[in-house]
């Protein structure tokens, strides 16, 4: 997937211009690290979170959507990324002491930074906090949205039902 650079290219061609592209492939982790792509969308009705987990050759580990009520997607973002980091504890984590999170979102990238650097506060997920906290490593990083695309697509599955595969 490409994402252009310059908005308005000469001529209206992609292939025929000279303007700087930047590809945006999804890009396996380290070996011995998994993946966690998430995302979360918000309608009309309902909302949907979901996270894809990849081994280091890019193949699924895990898919997951979930459908809420809610009318706030920060908060459903928060929601999927707690839920996939609850999963590497109780899943992943004897194989996989090592995680790579990618959001599209700059707002959850320093959201889950803070929450990860506060003192513990208690709560449903404090566990998971606590246990993302000892992982040997853990990599939070921006992804454009056209890297997140298939997290982007779990999510909207999601908001008509729940599913797991994997």
């Amino acid at each position: 997937m490409l994402y252009n650079v310059y908005p308005t290219l000469p001529n209206g061609n992609l292939y025929n211009s000279s303007e700087l592209c930047i590809a945006l492939p999804w890009v396996p982790p380290p070996v011995g690290w998994i993946k966690i792509n998430y995302d979360a969308a918000v309608g009309d009705d309902f909302a949907g979170i979901g996270f894809i987990i990849r081994d280091h050759r890019g193949r699924p580990l895990l898919v997951v959507g979930k459908r809420f009520f809610s009318r706030s997607c920060e908060a459903m973002e928060v929601q999927a990324i707690l839920e996939a980091l609850d999963v590497v504890r109780h899943t992943f984590f004897e194989l996989h002491a090592a995680v790579e999170v990618q959001t599209d979102s700059m707002f959850l990238l320093q959201e889950v930074h803070n929450l990860l650097e506060q003192p513990p506060m208690g709560g449903f997920f404090s566990a998971t906090i606590e246990h993302a906290r000892s992982l040997s490593a853990l990599r939070i990083e921006h992804v454009h949205r056209e890297g997140n695309a298939p997290a982007d697509w779990v999510v909207r599955a999601a908001c008509f039902t729940d599913f797991t595969w994997g």
